[in-house]
């Protein structure tokens, strides 16, 4: 029969109704995708059994399109071609990484865990009114929360407030395209001075303090 793991979901797991139990280590199993659980020696009689799976490390890799995000993770890492919208609160425990040609759209969300990386290539779409902070915590922290926060000057930053910003003291002092399109009538403002060596894309917006 086939079983399908899935992220925050649980089972109450206790022997089968026989008094036997079996446990099987793997760590080969995926979010989402479907297994086939043979039952062999099963004694007739219509008895219940339930399949129980115990995950100590739940890693995530995404595949290449749009998805939204949110929960508990070990590890996540957002490849090239994916866009991933953060859709409620994320907290990754150890690494988040985002590849070049990846996107994260973290919009009005907070991401927390250990070691947050966007790598030279990345795309960061922020809707924190504070921006991306280096190493600051709670409502002032902006959208990345981590304990470390590398953020690339080779990625690519994107505002995209519903509310008037700061760009946080962790953009980088230079980047090569550097996006303003928040909603109508907000104001971005630059916390410190930035170099941009591409583009600079900036919408119907009041911005201040850009150099």
């Amino acid at each position: 029969f086939p079983v399908t793991i899935l992220n925050g979901s649980s089972v109450a797991c206790g022997n089968a109704s026989n008094g036997t139990s079996e446990v099987l280590s793997t760590t080969t199993l995926t979010v989402g995708t479907e297994y086939t659980i043979r039952v062999y020696n099963f004694a007739s009689g219509g008895m219940n059994f339930d399949v129980c799976v115990t995950n100590s490390t739940l890693n995530l890799t995404t595949t290449p399109g749009t998805a939204g995000l949110s929960g508990t993770f070990d590890n996540v890492t957002i490849v090239s071609g994916s866009t991933i919208n953060v859709t409620g609160t994320l907290t990754v425990n150890q690494n988040l990484t985002v590849e070049s040609g990846a996107t994260l759209n973290a919009a009005g969300n907070t991401i927390t865990g250990g070691i947050f990386t966007l790598k030279s290539g990345a795309n960061l779409r922020i809707g924190s009114a504070f921006g991306i902070t280096t190493a600051t915590s709670g409502s002032t922290g902006g959208n990345i929360q981590f304990t470390t926060r590398n953020f690339s000057s080779g990625a690519n930053y994107f505002y995209t407030g519903t509310a008037n910003q700061v760009t946080g003291n962790a953009l980088p002092s230079v980047v090569p395209n550097l996006t303003i399109n928040p909603s109508s009538g907000v104001t971005v403002t630059l916390t410190n001075p930035v170099t941009i060596t591409s583009v600079l894309t900036v919408s119907s917006v009041t911005y201040r303090d850009w150099e």
